[in-house]
């Protein structure tokens, strides 16, 4: 069994978000992975327009029209009620408990 601080509190995997434009297609982040590890902290840095701030409101589920999740995982750690902690994927918008992809919470 592996241990609670061995499971990331916070897995991005292949994380993908574009806008639809008149002036065409924009991947403002195309294809993000990482991990947070217990007690870790992580910066995110890089120049202006580079998807920071993107790839944050897609963790969230801030994505705003004519933004879009167009695929990846996003899979956050919580407490279960007995104190142990379990890898659980962000939900949908509907129901925070079912979805399995980034992709399908944000059709």
């Amino acid at each position: 069994m592996i241990a609670n601080a061995e499971i990331p509190l916070l897995s991005v995997r292949d994380l993908r978000v574009s806008f639809a434009l008149d002036e065409g297609l924009v991947r403002a982040v195309d294809g993000t992975s990482f991990d947070v590890m217990p007690g870790q902290v992580l910066g995110v840095v890089g120049e202006s327009g580079c998807g920071k701030s993107v790839t944050m409101k897609a963790i969230l589920q801030l994505v705003e029209r004519p933004g879009r999740i167009t695929s990846g995982e996003i899979r956050f750690r919580r407490r279960d009620g007995n104190g142990s902690g379990r890898s659980r994927p962000l939900g949908r918008r509907e129901d925070p408990t079912c979805a399995t992809s980034a992709a399908a919470r944000s059709r």
